[in-house]
């Protein structure tokens, strides 16, 4: 690094400084470049093609013609010569004051004169050193009544007198030199040296030429940011003592959305004051100088500009003082992050802006959210904490980047931004599991066909395991059909949001469980058919299928016999009964008694909670023990029910369809066998 790198030390200053060849190494340059080896400036060269020929075809045959960038000329129709003048700094045809791309004509000389060639060497003698000089014959040239003068004229642009002095009247040639050139320097083309398909051969010259530049630009890498300008040193030399150099430049200030103005320019050697350039209007700035030798192309020498500033505070991500985030978080679980900043420079940070944000598998980014921080002062570290859940973030299962970006779009001025990322990788698990969808009428766990309230309240209940995502109450998460119709898609769904039949109590967090009550109101006689599903916060279904159940609902008040299930029994015994209309008893004792009429035993089926609408076969089981626990003897016992309703005329006995038998005026009998 440092045999291309070095600093420069001012004392009591800071700021921007190139003085030295390597450093200049990154400033983008045109039509000028640094030579490494001899450490100077240096104006590019640059070239043109030029392609002179002489027509070889029957019609205008020996007529001369030349192309070279934009400029050209076809020849002329008669006995003579053609020639231009090239300029070699520019490569612009010029024929002594004649339109560009033209070219000077003169006609052959006659066997009594040569003088209508004398322009021809005076126009070699008054071209510049160095100038490139073409001559092409225009059909016959004569050159056999050229003077010895106008041949020797030829030698002071290249060509070799030995190479044309005895040329004869008719031959043609191509002639291509440089004012000043030793003879025998330039290109002379005497014969035909190029065939096109069925054309004779003719005299071709296709050259590139060379030129310097005498001109370029040189520009600083970007300068700043900045809190304030102080000064500019600039300085240049030159190579040659001639006084055809000159450089100045210009000040290009650059603003945060990266426009430009020039706030000073054609500034020459010497010290200038900045203070005139607002940083808040320009944080940046960038030199722009202009080397200029247009005579010699020798390229002034740029030795040293420097620009004198305070800079800006700085700030980095730190994670090696302190990173704490979790490499695997679940979908819609609140994830806490802890990382350090620091800012390493001279100057206070009055507060820091950071942005929080995930990148996807396919590297698109959703932002998490943005929070600002309080102060950090010059050469400390502040921690930067936040918290965030990862659920609506239209996220897949899988791989995911945690991505801490601080100062964001530059909320404030810093020194640079590329340490300014912390990227922490991540896996995130997805919710793909509906929630448990749990049904019951009146308490009760209703079968296929059973009996129910008339006037019930149905309870749907949704129980979600996932502990970070509460299931709602809404007409996206519960669908509920009710109605007489059997199949349910021919029943009214009902308007979770509107129906003032219906009460929610939203899921709570971490048991994470929802309720719909549902109170229909007073129902006739019939056949219903509820059917339901639930959806998650996620959308995830409870069930791959609705869940449908049909229920009969009676109106009529009326009671069956309560019978013991199994009888006889070795272990425990339950009691089966059915209970229509919409009036539960306020009194629902059974009492057991030995066969010598002692009570051993009462079971309140209310203080059970066993009392319900329909077929029932109640939760409790009697285990054929005494008041105390006592397991009694084996034989037959008596049992009596006990129910008392508020309407004690309005109560019919239930007929099932069982043997008459079984009761008697409320009494049957119970087998222990054990």
């Amino acid at each position: 690094l440092w045999n291309t790198s070095s600093f420069r030390y001012v004392k009591g200053k800071t700021g921007w400084s190139q003085s030295k060849t390597p450093q200049f190494e990154k400033d983008p340059t045109s039509q000028v470049s640094l030579d490494e080896v001899n450490r100077a400036w240096q104006f590019q060269n640059f070239s043109q093609q030029l392609h002179a020929f002489i027509v070889s075809t029957v019609v205008g045959n020996g007529l001369p013609a030349y192309f070279m960038d934009t400029y050209s000329h076809n020849g002329e129709p008669t006995h003579g010569i053609v020639y231009t003048t090239i300029d070699k700094r520019t490569l612009i045809p010029d024929i002594l004051g004649t339109a560009f791309g033209d070219w000077r004509f003169l006609p052959a000389p006659s066997s009594a004169s040569s003088a209508t060639l004398d322009d021809l060497v005076t126009a070699i003698s008054a071209s510049n050193t160095g100038d490139y000089f073409l001559i092409v014959s225009s059909l016959d040239p004569r050159i056999a009544y050229w003077s010895e003068v106008q041949k020797h004229a030829l030698e002071l642009i290249g060509v070799r007198y030995e190479a044309i002095k005895d040329l004869n009247n008719g031959d043609r040639f191509i002639f291509l030199g440089r004012k000043g050139a030793a003879p025998g320097t330039a290109i002379s083309i005497l014969e035909p040296n190029l065939a096109l398909g069925n054309q004779a051969p003719r005299h071709d010259l296709l050259v590139d030429l060379t030129a310097n530049y005498g001109t370029g630009t040189i520009s600083s890498t970007r300068i700043g940011p900045t809190a304030h300008w102080e000064s500019l040193v600039f300085d240049w030399s030159r190579l040659d003592k001639r006084p055809a150099d000159s450089m100045e430049i210009d000040i290009a200030g650059i603003r945060l959305n990266g426009s430009e103005a020039n706030p000073l320019v054609n500034l020459e050697k010497g010290q200038f004051p900045l203070t005139s350039v607002d940083p808040l209007d320009f944080p940046y700035m960038r030199l722009d100088a202009d080397p200029r030798d247009e005579f010699f192309q020798t390229a002034p020498q740029l030795d040293i500009w420097e620009v004198y500033y305070t800079p800006v505070p700085e700030i980095l991500a730190d994670p090696a003082v302190q990173i704490s985030a979790p490499d695997t978080i679940e979908e819609g679980e609140i994830t806490h992050i802890l990382i350090s900043a620091r800012n390493p420079s001279d100057y206070d940070m009055d507060s820091l802006l950071v942005r929080y944000q995930l990148q996807r598998g396919d590297r698109s980014l959703v932002l998490l959210g943005e929070k600002r921080f309080g102060p950090v002062s010059a050469h400390s570290s502040i921690d930067l904490s936040y918290q965030f859940h990862s659920a609506l973030k239209n996220l897949k299962e899988g791989d995911i980047t945690l991505v801490i970006e601080l100062n964001p779009d530059n909320d404030q001025l810093e020194q640079y931004q590329f340490n300014n990322f912390y990227f922490h990788p991540m896996y995130i698990k997805l919710d793909h599991v509906g929630p448990l969808l749990d049904v019951t009428v009146d308490g009760k766990h209703v079968m296929e066909g059973d009996i129910i309230s008339p006037n019930p309240e149905i309870v749907i209940e949704l129980n979600d395991d996932n502990k970070f995502l509460p299931v709602s109450i809404s007409d996206s998460t519960y669908r509920v059909w009710f109605g007489g119709e059997r199949t349910f898609t021919l029943n009214p769904q009902l308007v979770i949001s509107a129906d003032p039949n219906i009460e929610s109590i939203p899921g709570r967090l971490p048991e994470n469980r929802a309720k719909l009550i549902y109170r229909p109101g007073q129902l006739a006689d019939g056949e219903y058919t509820l059917a339901v599903q639930g959806f998650d916060f996620k959308g995830n279904q409870a069930g791959g299928k609705e869940y449908v159940i049909h229920f009969e609902v009676i109106n009529e008040k009326a009671m069956s016999d309560v019978l013991p299930y199994p009888n006889p029994f070795s272990t425990a015994t339950r009691f089966v009964y059915t209970l229509t209309g919409s009036e539960k008893p306020y009194l629902f004792d059974i009492e057991i008694y030995t066969i010598s009429g002692r009570l051993v035993k009462t079971i309140d089926l209310l203080a059970e909670g066993d009392v319900h609408f329909g077929h029932n076969i109640t939760e409790y089981s009697w285990n054929g023990t005494d008041e105390y626990g006592d397991l009694l003897a084996n034989g037959v016992y008596i049992y009596k029910i006990k129910a008392k309703f508020e309407d004690r005329f309005g109560v019919k006995k239930r007929d099932e369809g069982l043997p008459k038998n079984l009761m008697k005026n409320d009494f049957g009998k119970l087998y222990i066998m054990r």
